[in-house]
């Protein structure tokens, strides 16, 4: 069924003078486009179904989120105004902000934040808009002009709010260390605020007077780093766009209406069915590990005086039966292993017998060469037991090298 455009995108609420708790809490009201990402099962992150229904009934979360996860959002943010600088620069298309919230006419439940629209120079209607995206070194889906598709509904998503039929995505790949960087420079806006005008005008005469002339039109990057944000000026572009080199993705994509029209109907069941109702989605088809990141995260954990008495008995004595086949075919598997690896270790012995003492050895069969190493390494560790030795005899030399972390909960299921 083609889809109807005959229609207009609402602008629902303006977000220039928005704190990000009131942004936050506007976007809890709706769906997002990357929100429609972990509703259809696509996304790779650690959200799930449950977590995003948590999210718009309003349930405080427990845990606060990943280090990793809000490095990854913290970055994202952090480099948005460079993506957009650097897109400009190599399309020729001027990016402009409209700081609002848009929202699909008839799907209320259906709403956007755009990064930027696009244009050519000296019109006034856009061209489409830009998504502005980060990704790690060890992130794929770019290969052969390609776009992952969890980027894909969210673009989709957007495309349907605002009733357009294209749209670019740019995206910068870093290393983890820089993501990590550019994670904390945006926290430092989160913490301190943005630095006054003045405070940033000492700054930069400051810095003027102690630049040379080469260094001197890097001094609006710095001012703007300190504010949270890092824009490229417009004489220094050709020299960053030539820096990024092909770490710069950019991408257009045109309107699937396939996927619009399914972004469309499961929008609609999730929140009907789960939102408005307030019957939390199932965990069932989500990946364990998110599975568990969503009940931890939501949870509030306590010391049981007593064992609690707990729901679903069928279905936990099930799972009883499926894991105890499991651990008895691990078990197995771990029982092979071990024998395999005696086996491997016997027949190193000729092996070691051959090179008498040296740590590297070679040997010709065949029309084959084969090296040989054996050699052992020094391992530095302070065993377990001997931590309090240390905490009680280097109390400072303790607290400065000893990182603690509060671990995951294990399950363990004993039956009586």
């Amino acid at each position: 069924m083609a889809i109807d455009k005959n229609y207009a995108p609402k602008l629902y609420c303006s977000t220039a003078n928005m704190t990000e708790e009131e942004w936050e809490n506007e976007r809890r009201k709706a769906l997002g486009g990357s929100d429609m990402a972990v509703v259809l099962g696509m996304s790779p992150f650690e959200g799930t179904r449950l977590s995003v229904y948590n999210e718009k009934i309003g349930k405080k979360a427990v845990e606060p989120m990943s280090d990793k996860t809000r490095v990854i959002f913290d970055s994202g943010h952090f480099l948005e105004n460079m993506v957009a600088d650097l897109f400009s620069y190599r399309t020729g298309y001027e990016t402009y902000e409209v700081k609002a919230m848009f929202e699909h006419p008839r799907h209320p439940y259906l709403r956007g934040n755009i990064d930027r629209f696009y244009r050519r120079h000296g019109e006034q209607a856009p061209l489409g808009f830009l998504e502005c995206k980060t990704t790690s070194e060890f992130n794929g889906g770019w290969e052969d002009n390609n776009i992952p598709i969890h980027y894909k509904i969210q673009l989709s998503a957007y495309m349907c709010i605002l009733n357009m039929d294209i749209c670019q995505i740019a995206c910068l790949k870093l290393s983890e260390s820089l993501r990590w960087v550019a994670g904390i420079l945006y926290q430092m806006k989160r913490v301190f605020g943005k630095l006054p005008a003045n405070v940033l005008g000492d700054v930069r005469d400051q810095l003027n007077a102690v630049s040379d002339s080469a260094a001197k039109p890097f001094v609006p990057m710095v001012l703007s780093a300190l504010s949270g944000e890092f824009l490229v000026p417009e004489r220094l572009r050709a020299e960053c766009s030539d820096a990024v080199g092909s770490n710069l993705f950019m991408r257009t994509y045109e309107r699937d209406e396939v996927l619009e029209e399914y972004i469309l109907e499961e929008a609609e069941k999730f929140w009907k069915n789960h939102v408005e109702k307030h019957i939390p989605p199932s965990l069932e088809n989500e990946k364990s590990a998110n599975a568990l990141a969503t009940l931890n995260r939501f949870t509030q954990g306590f010391h049981a005086a007593t064992p609690v008495m707990m729901p679903h008995e069928e279905l936990l004595a099930d799972c009883y039966r499926q894991m105890m086949e499991l651990s008895e075919r691990k078990s197995a598997l771990s029982k092979r292993s071990k024998e395999l690896d005696a086996q491997i270790k016997k027949l190193s012995v000729p092996f070691v017998e051959a090179l008498n003492g040296a740590d590297r050895g070679q040997f010709f069969y065949d029309g084959s060469s084969y090296e040989v190493a054996y050699s052992g390494g020094e391992r530095i560790g302070i065993p377990k037991k001997k931590y309090a030795v240390l905490r009680n005899a280097y109390p400072d030399a303790y607290d400065a090298v000893v990182e603690k972390s509060v671990t995951s909960p294990t399950l363990k299921v004993k039956k009586h």
